[in-house]
């Protein structure tokens, strides 16, 4: 009374070989296409052990043929009318994924510049000797002196004193020069002279004076320069004789803990953190955490450093979370709050 299950063993063997050649035809087809890509590459680097073409019609069929975009085509078509097929083994001798060029620029005269005197006396005497400044000496128009040398008094380059002057006097200053230029000094010198007038000038309020956000893409950049400005603060409190009460720096990013951030907030001058989390930590906190609210109260300096770092959609992003921290430091300043 049972019923009969008959198996076709054919269907199901023909079945398992159908399968067994689609893996090999998928198979053959990737190592096709990663031969005839590795042929235009080293073809591209001037290799030409044997012509694209050659290869491609012995391993390659039409439907991976397709893969080639178009963009490598023209770009073969342009080395084969530039450099011709009897040249191609006599050219580059450059190594592969090295750069295809290497030069030196012509050297420039050093400009030196100058501070007004306006600025000079608006800069505290302490922390132009951090610097290893001389008022004089920084209010002498003299672009091609070079004796500072030997007298160990730094001179400032043009484009410091400019982006000095123009910080000095709340102006929005953007400087863009070389790696090594002193791009730091422009802002680290602004940034402390105004801390250290706002201390000394609230110190008789009980207040803390004004804050400053140094923002940095990354929290290892954040880090190297806070133990730069570490080194220059506790230089600046040694060479103070004052009473006045000592700038404090710190930094606010993802690895600093919850419970040392209300703190740094409340208590620092100079707070290092990034656009990351100055949009999800401090930002959305402002008005629930009393700590972000001063410090955002406070608030008159922002530098942006590596600024050529927040392009396309990120530095859209970027704008977007600057914006918004003018409008809270707007309204977390206001006399109603």
């Amino acid at each position: 009374d049972r019923d009969e299950v008959k198996i076709d063993f054919n269907i199901l063997a023909d079945s398992k070989r159908r399968e067994e050649e689609a893996k090999e035809a998928k198979n053959n087809n990737s190592s096709e296409r990663k031969a005839a890509y590795r042929a235009l590459a080293n073809l591209l680097r001037g290799y030409d052990e044997e012509p694209l073409e050659k290869q491609c019609k012995s391993n390659f069929n039409n439907s991976s043929r397709s893969a080639l975009s178009e963009s490598d085509k023209n770009t073969q078509n342009q080395d084969d009318d530039s450099c011709g097929a009897t040249d191609r083994k006599m050219e580059r001798q450059w190594l592969p994924c090295q750069a295809a060029y290497a030069g030196s620029h012509a050297g420039r005269t050093v400009r030196y510049g100058s501070l007004t005197p306006d600025t000079l006396r608006a800069i505290p005497s302490q922390v132009l000797k951090l610097f290893g400044l001389d008022a004089m000496d920084a209010g002498m128009q003299n672009e091609n002196d070079s004796n500072h040398h030997t007298t160990g008094i730094r001179k400032l380059f043009l484009h410091q004193s400019q982006a000095i002057e123009s910080a000095m006097n709340g102006i929005h200053t953007v400087v863009c020069t070389g790696t090594g230029s002193g791009k730091s000094l422009c802002f680290l010198l602004p940034v402390l002279a105004k801390a250290f007038i706002s201390l000394r000038q609230s110190q008789n309020c009980l207040k803390l004076g004004s804050a400053a956000i140094l923002l940095f893409p990354t929290k290892a950049l954040a880090q190297d320069q806070y133990s730069k400005l570490s080194l220059l603060l506790k230089s600046l409190q040694e060479n103070d004789n004052s009473r006045t009460a000592p700038l404090r720096a710190g930094v606010i990013d993802g690895d600093t803990p919850h419970s040392q951030r209300d703190e740094i907030a409340s208590e620092c001058q100079i707070i290092l953190t990034n656009p990351d989390t100055l949009h999800a930590a401090i930002l959305p906190n402002w008005n629930k955490k009393p700590s972000y609210q001063s410090l955002l109260s406070r608030l008159k300096t922002i530098v942006i450093d590596e600024a050529h770092v927040y392009e396309g959609a990120f530095g859209a992003h970027v704008s977007m979370v600057l914006a918004r921290l003018k409008r809270v430091c707007r309204v977390a300043s206001s006399p109603s709050n």
